[in-house]
């Protein structure tokens, strides 16, 4: 995965907890179901890019929290 990344420009974006916390609402209001953490985390990354960067994303919702 690193050497696809890296051959295709990309590269790893670290976000903060609190930046996880907003993906992980605005994930679960968009879903109507609450999305776990981990399946919310590409979007927490995909938020911190500036919006052209942002209008060719495309982010999987992986992970639903089960236990809420």
């Amino acid at each position: 995965m690193v050497e696809a990344t890296a051959r295709t420009g990309g590269h790893p974006i670290l976000v903060d907890d609190g930046m996880l916390v907003q993906a992980r609402s605005i994930a679960s209001a968009a879903a109507q179901t609450p999305i776990s953490y981990t399946g919310a985390a590409g979007l927490a990354g995909a938020l911190t890019l500036d919006e052209a960067a942002q209008d060719q994303t495309l982010v999987v919702l992986s992970g639903r929290d089960r236990e809420t």
